[in-house]
């Protein structure tokens, strides 16, 4: 076993992981990457910002990938079966979110929703009368290209975080409408990362995460985009496994 090939298996885990969290949160490279767009345009584009921070972690795990490959038996199950088995571990979680469409979040009180947060999406639905009030002034607002201002996504603190998290609403502004007429807040609750542009709106956030509630949204609809993906993935697989067997049917000599 090599331990020089061990330790570049470990290093290339790492470094796979810290890609994806820097995605995912908006995160070190990748905020690093959009600010500098900002400062440069005041804006930036989000599919720019992915392909230079994939061309960031490219180079450097290329070269780990390189070294562990030739590092042993045990280099190349840590280099390549963490992230493998972290894969499946998605797949499970988002057969079992789409199958079951998630639990329901304590909604006793605001307070008892916020203490129950947690990583995993919950559906909750919130009475009007047990909601703090908006701290609408500090609203930042996120608009896709090919949206109006109506379909912008607002991100919203409550005056009053509970228990001294951070509670953002994301929702939009003709939900707010009927939010504000008395209607009932539905949607589904967890921990997240803000994106980098409300926290580049926020100066003062210290964490990039926070307790968001997002309105109109349920659980089981926000794992249905990584279905969609492993579904592609599994018809492809399918489908290349196919083509290879019967390639190989083809070349085999005809039993007389």
């Amino acid at each position: 076993m090599s331990i020089k090939g061990l330790l570049c298996a470990v290093g290339f885990v790492l470094l796979v992981g810290t890609f994806a969290f820097s995605l995912w949160a908006e995160w070190g490279p990748y905020s690093w990457l959009a600010a500098a767009q900002v400062a440069l345009m005041d804006s930036y584009s989000e599919k720019l910002t992915f392909v230079l921070s994939f061309v960031f972690f490219l180079i450097p795990a290329m070269l780990l990938l390189f070294l562990f490959i030739s590092g042993g038996r045990a280099a190349k199950l840590v280099g390549l079966g963490v992230p493998v088995l972290l894969v499946l571990i998605h797949l499970v979680a988002t057969i079992y979110f789409v199958g079951t469409g998630g639990t329901q979040a304590d909604a006793s009180s605001f307070e008892s929703a916020v203490h129950s947060a947690s990583f995993v999406p919950q559906n909750i639905t919130l009475e009007k009368s047990k909601l703090p009030a908006l701290d609408l002034e500090k609203a930042s607002g996120i608009k896709a290209a090919h949206s109006s201002d109506d379909g912008a996504d607002l991100y919203i603190p409550f005056t009053s975080p509970s228990s001294g998290a951070r509670v953002i609403l994301r929702s939009k502004p003709e939900n707010l409408k009927k939010l504000a007429a008395g209607a009932s807040l539905t949607g589904l609750i967890h921990k997240a990362p803000l994106p980098y542009l409300v926290r580049h709106s926020w100066p003062q956030t210290a964490s990039v995460f926070a307790v968001i509630i997002e309105e109109g949204a349920n659980v089981r609809g926000s794992w249905m985009a990584a279905a969609a993906v492993y579904i592609v993935l599994i018809i492809w697989g399918a489908v290349t496994l196919f083509k290879s067997r019967r390639a190989k049917a083809a070349q085999q000599p005809a039993q007389i």
